[in-house]
């Protein structure tokens, strides 16, 4: 990773990762924890490496955890709320969860009372 003027940059993509610290798949904030480790340890374990998921280009060789419940939604970092999942199960499920946020914040943005009145009233 490369500093240039308050940025962090990926060396080999040049990706900019502004005060993330680590890239996400590097395992920041949260996921690069001792106790998220332990979670996901656990999780891949119970699930015995199969991914949960099974969608199309599935490996159902699961290598990562995903939030059944995403963090952003309410859902917490606990054995109780993640599943077992491939890479590439895991990139779609991401991808929806993200389109399904998009969707969820134009239609509010579109409601005839948005902006109307102040949070809180």
């Amino acid at each position: 990773m490369v500093t240039n003027h308050g940025r962090r940059t990926e060396a080999c993509t040049g990706r900019a990762t502004e005060g993330r610290g680590l890239s996400w798949g590097q395992g920041s904030g949260r996921t690069g924890t001792s106790q998220w480790r332990n979670i996901r340890a656990a999780v891949l374990q119970r699930d015995a490496r199969i991914c949960q998921l099974k969608y199309s280009g599935c490996t159902r060789r699961a290598s990562e955890v995903d939030h059944i419940v995403s963090v952003a939604d309410g859902g917490s970092d606990s054995v109780h709320n993640g599943r077992a999942v491939c890479t590439s199960c895991h990139k779609v499920q991401t991808q929806r969860q993200a389109a399904a946020a998009r969707r969820r914040q134009r239609a509010k943005l579109s409601s005839p009372d948005a902006g109307r009145y102040p949070p809180g009233h």
